[in-house]
């Protein structure tokens, strides 16, 4: 987009806003106000206020000063369609995924759904008539809303569903591209046109409208290899080799069609074929742009950019400068500059000659040792890719002024910065050094060896260690780092240390396998050093489980044995507030099945869920005392060995218990569980 003071505003995937002044580049992220650095659409209203829809649902204002970020009501539940329009009134409207529409006037929001009147509340276009009638096509059907009446049409009114294109013609008409085919209304008849009405053989789904100055409407279609020209029922099919990407008018009339085979130039009369043959780069065109001087861009699929003059072909790539030969988009600004949308990124064309200048930097691991057989990539206005010595030192020479990132990549490795860019490189630079973190490693596995299996990510060292004759059979170990799940009960909290161990054929141990982590006192900031401990994340519950551990605050780790493989972190118990969510398990309680009676806390039934202190009595369904116990470790836990009060094993059957919180003797909870011996 291009404000009043002709700033280029660009919006990225996952680095936020560019603005150009022609001169100096300006990036905004989420440090400066942006809400969110995946940026999807931008709109510049009267006030020359920039708007900035993002990939989370929320939208950024920018007036040159000061950012505002607003967010609707359960935003967190939405998608955007992309689609995003201003109306005369200056109101902000945005079409969304399953939320409906969202009208902002500059003070309130305002959200219209199915309730309200809208046909569907799956958005996928916007426009606005001539009357300031608001028309939202939606996944079934049309809604016309006059700011206090809404209408809607469905395929009861002889049109179909699924409306992703909308324009009019100069007498009023409305045109809708859908799924089925291709719907016009003059406010009251419908009309339907399908394969049956003459649109191109076995093909309804459209992909855009168009209306030319003529009011003929131009039609693509979903795949096709098909075009149409449209006017007074008469329809003119152009079939091309393969489908079109793309169709612009020049200023003469002629109709370019950028297809996958080529171009195809129409005067009205005569078509013209131009390809690979005749000098175009690549066949497959993305993008068609005219400049000042009547010369023709086109931008390729692999090929780079090709000029065409009329006469001659001139070529572009990577090797001129080009950020990537995948061209998806030009615009030419009023210095005619060509601004080129690449794969990669975004290249500015405009004939000047570049100094030479490099970028150098070094990549170590967390250890501090030099890290080789790094890729380095780098994008921007020249794209490159080396890969690190044995010094882990990397070099990228002979480029020109301009945009640059440079982004390290390894197999089971993150790298902190995760790149390093400049907007103008005008000097080398020596110090674009990177540190790599090792987030996974696998590792093979017999039975006959005994196996300690290391992996040292930010926080320390983590490691596992594996007996002989764990695993019946050759067995491969993967372990790696991830985001910890937040714990659901408040008993427990998650330091942000967490590996996953897995096996290739989800084999679990047939003997205990001994975990220790490693922390450094930042990592456990707020955390009680003596009660931390080593938790299993139990998917089927969504809750953590802690292991017994064992603590070394001298070396800083914990350790801990467990016959399972799952997710652990280092976490700590506390006492739980209230009784609100004591859980008991196994429940049943099998001593003689694994999957049932060993716990993390030993063999037994685990009362989990506790306030400090809670006193807990156990019936049997007699109403008679077996047992009473009470927690006495300040974790929240308690263990019950399923013996009596004089030591024995008490039998099969069901047994009832009633705990209480003696801080706070309103606090109790109740409940049965079963025994099967």
């Amino acid at each position: 987009a291009i404000d009043n003071s002709d700033n280029i505003w660009i919006c990225t995937y996952s680095s936020g806003v560019f603005k150009f002044d022609g001169t100096n580049w300006t990036n905004y992220t989420t440090s400066d106000g942006l809400a969110e650095n995946q940026v999807l659409s931008i709109s510049i209203d009267n006030e020359d206020n920039k708007w900035f829809g993002t990939g989370s649902g929320a939208i950024s204002k920018f007036d040159d000063t000061n950012w505002t970020t607003y967010t609707y009501p359960n935003y967190y539940n939405l998608y955007f369609e992309n689609t995003m329009a201003i109306d005369a009134q200056d109101n902000k409207w945005f079409g969304t995924y399953n939320r409906g529409v969202y009208k902002y006037n500059n003070t309130t929001w305002t959200n219209y759904t199915i309730e309200n009147g809208l046909v569907n509340n799956n958005v996928k276009s916007i426009a606005f008539d001539s009357y300031g009638n608001k028309w939202f096509g939606t996944s079934n059907g049309i809604s016309k809303y006059d700011g206090t009446t809404w209408t809607n049409y469905t395929s009861t009114d002889n049109m179909k569903l699924d409306v992703k294109a909308i324009a009019f013609d100069s007498y009023g008409n409305k045109w809708f591209g859908t799924l089925g085919g291709v719907s016009k209304f003059d406010d009251i008849n419908w009309t339907y046109y399908t394969t049956f009405q003459g649109l191109s053989f076995g093909i309804n789904s459209i992909k855009t409208l168009a209306v030319d100055s003529s009011n003929n409407i131009w039609i693509n279609y979903v795949h096709s290899t098909t075009s149409i020209k449209f006017k007074n029922d008469t329809y003119t099919l152009y079939n091309y080799p393969s489908g079109i990407n793309v169709i612009v008018i020049d200023n003469e009339g002629n109709k370019w069609f950028g297809t996958s085979n080529g171009i195809f130039k129409y005067d009205g009369i005569t078509w013209t074929t131009y390809t690979t043959i005749d000098g175009l780069a690549n066949n497959d065109i993305r993008a068609i742009a005219f400049d000042r001087y009547g010369n023709k861009w086109f931008g390729t699929w692999g090929g780079g950019v090709s000029k065409f003059d009329g006469t001659n072909w001139t070529t572009y790539t990577s090797t001129h400068g080009l950020v990537s030969n995948y061209v998806l988009s030009i615009a030419i600004d009023g210095q005619d500059n060509k601004w080129f949308g690449t794969g990669g990124g975004v290249s500015k064309f405009s004939g000047d000659k570049y100094s030479n200048y490099y970028i150098k930097g070094n990549i170590k691991n967390s250890a501090g040792l030099a890290m080789n057989g790094v890729t380095v990539n780098l994008t921007g206005d020249i794209v490159n890719s080396v890969v690190t010595s044995d010094n882990g030192n990397y070099e990228f020479l002979n480029l020109s002024t301009g945009i640059y990132r440079v982004s390290p990549g390894k197999t089971n490795y993150s790298f902190s910065p995760t790149y390093i860019s400049t907007t103008s490189l005008s000097k080398n630079t020596t110090d674009w050094d990177f540190v790599g973190t090792i987030i996974s490693t696998t590792n093979s596995v017999s039975p006959a060896n005994a196996v300690t299996i290391t992996i040292s990510p930010v926080s320390g060292e983590i490691k596992v260690e594996i007996s002989e004759n764990t695993f019946a059979d050759n067995t491969l170990i993967t372990i790696s780092t991830f985001t910890s799940p937040i714990s659901n009960i408040e008993k427990i909290k998650v330091t942000n240390i967490c590996i996953e161990i897995n096996t290739d054929k989800g084999q679990q141990p047939t003997k205990e396998i001994t975990i220790t982590i490693c922390y450094r006192q930042g990592d456990i900031e707020g955390y009680d050093e003596n009660k931390l401990c080593i938790g299993r994340y139990e998917d089927s519950i969504g809750k953590w489980v802690a292991l017994p551990s064992t603590i070394d605050r001298d070396y800083k780790k914990v350790t801990a044995k467990t016959k399972h493989l799952s997710k652990f972190a280092l976490i700590q118990l506390v006492p739980a507030v209230d009784l609100k969510n004591t859980t008991v398990y196994p429940n049943p309680y099998k001593p003689e099945d694994a999957r049932y009676g060993d716990t993390s806390l030993g063999m037994g039934i685990v009362f989990s869920g506790l306030t400090a202190n809670a006193k807990i009595k156990i019936f049997n369904i007699a109403g008679e005392l077996i047992n009473e116990l009470e927690e006495t470790n300040g974790n929240g836990n308690c263990l019950w060995d399923t013996k009596n009060k004089e030591g024995n094993k008490v039998a099969s059957g069901v047994y009832l218990y009633y705990i209480i919180n003696p801080e706070d003797n309103s606090q109790k909870s109740k409940g049965k569980f079963a025994i099967i011996r």
